[in-house]
């Protein structure tokens, strides 16, 4: 069971320096278990549920992912967790590009997977605008298993194993309203392409071979705008890599911290 503090649950696991772990627009702090699993052994392994996802409390609808990066600032500090390495997967990884903006002084290292500079700067805004529209109409319209079951297979390889696909969709039909709305707007209107050049923590951008949601080009936009940043793409992996490729990514994870002490 997920604990709770300042009204976010959380999975948490071992002892050591912090590694904090933030989920994609479309999961929770379950997609991580393999990386909590493996990571304990050095580490005091955290995987939260941003606002509006799981137990955690939702946010006001005109949250902006400076939001939901300041939630996690109170976040830490409810759990006394300073300095931290983080990790940030997808929308996960532009709410850590946020903290950069607001809190970099508290990381010890950053990784960005499978992520992107926001919507706003990924598309024209008509573009942009047609994607997010789509979204909330499916979100709106559609069962959550539904849902789920024509999104997920976009989010892996074609190699992906039947047993994964499945937990990918199961924990996908977990999402609710108006969370996943709300977080659907804010990743839209998102922009960290500012931020970037600013951030000074030691940083790997991490990409799936076959990503197809935020592909390996935009990893490389990422890590060239990043002072000193490393690029690893991980073969045969799509979007979700710290599910399908996990020893891979971990291991990846595990060498950049080290070399981050």
């Amino acid at each position: 069971m997920p604990r709770t503090a300042h009204e976010i649950t959380y999975e948490i696991a071992g002892q050591g320096e912090p590694v904090v772990f933030l989920h994609g627009i479309g999961s929770n702090s379950r997609s991580w278990r393999r990386q909590l699993e493996d990571l304990s052994d050095q580490y005091t392994a955290v995987a939260w549920d941003a606002p509006g996802y799981r137990g955690s409390i939702d946010p006001d609808h005109s949250w902006r992912m400076t939001d939901y990066a300041a939630a996690l600032n109170t976040f830490l500090a409810d759990l006394e967790l300073d300095p931290i390495h983080l990790v940030g997967l997808s929308m996960g990884g532009v709410i850590a590009s946020e903290f950069c903006r607001l809190h970099q002084d508290r990381l010890l290292s950053l990784v960005l997977a499978d992520t992107h500079r926001g919507g706003a700067a990924k598309d024209p805004p008509e573009a942009q605008d047609r994607a997010l529209n789509d979204r909330l109409t499916a979100f709106r319209t559609k069962s959550r298993e539904q849902f789920a079951r024509e999104r997920v297979p976009r989010l892996l390889s074609p190699e992906a194993s039947p047993e994964l696909i499945n937990d990918a969709i199961a924990i996908m039909k977990e999402i609710r309203s108006p969370g996943y709305e709300i977080a659907a707007i804010a990743l839209a209107e998102s922009d960290v392409r500012d931020v970037l050049p600013k951030i000074r923590v030691p940083t790997l951008v991490i990409c799936g071979e076959l990503d197809r949601v935020c592909p390996p080009e935009e990893a490389e936009r990422i890590a060239a705008a990043i002072p000193a940043a490393q690029l690893e793409i991980i073969p045969g992996a799509g979007h979700q890599s710290n599910q399908e490729r996990p020893a891979v990514f971990n291991n990846a994870v595990r060498r950049h911290i080290i070399s981050s002490s």
